[in-house]
């Protein structure tokens, strides 16, 4: 199969990679006063584990992650019994919501996004090494990086973006 985002390849001469040169646009977004349950949706609609989170203004204030509704669920007393993947339960939301769940998704349509995101968003910019992204990943244990300029949401760098510029051997690098 043909890799849909491939990294651009860089002449031998070429610096450090940067963000902007595999960062994945535009990003996938939620409103932080939006449901947990339309967060969930977007994730599973478009195949992302996590989501920039912005104001009404667009500024991004947070992330919330599929690993950020698991816990909310796994972690109240209600719902102590659930135990798969998020991927699971929301295909049972979608699905079967009357016979599937119903406690759930009820909480998740309640429950506003700002209530369980991450916050304050750890963000990179477009002119950022990959090898700095890469590093700042790592030690947060995060899986994506909004990428902002001048208070403005361009994308989001991930670890399968970080992958396939090493898989095409162009980055990321240190420069030396």
């Amino acid at each position: 199969p043909r890799d849909p985002h491939p990294a651009a390849p860089l002449p031998a001469t070429a610096g450090p990679r940067v963000v902007r040169e595999v960062l994945s646009a535009p990003a996938v977004l939620v409103a932080e006063h939006a449901s947990l349950l339309d967060a969930a949706l977007l994730m599973r609609t478009h195949e992302v584990s996590g989501l920039p989170v912005v104001d009404r203004r667009g500024r991004v204030v947070g992330v919330v992650s599929q690993r950020d509704l698991a816990r909310l669920l796994i972690g109240s007393s209600r719902f102590s019994g659930i135990q798969g993947l998020l991927d699971v339960v929301i295909v049972g939301l979608t699905s079967r919501p009357d016979t599937v769940l119903p406690k759930v998704r009820v909480r998740l349509e309640r429950t506003p996004v700002r209530s369980i995101m991450s916050r304050p968003a750890v963000v990179t910019r477009p002119g950022e090494t990959l090898a700095r992204a890469a590093a700042t990943m790592h030690a947060r244990r995060f899986n994506r990086l909004p990428v902002v300029e001048e208070g403005r949401l361009l994308g989001v760098v991930t670890r399968g973006d970080l992958v396939r510029a090493l898989a095409n051997g162009t980055g990321p690098t240190t420069g030396r």
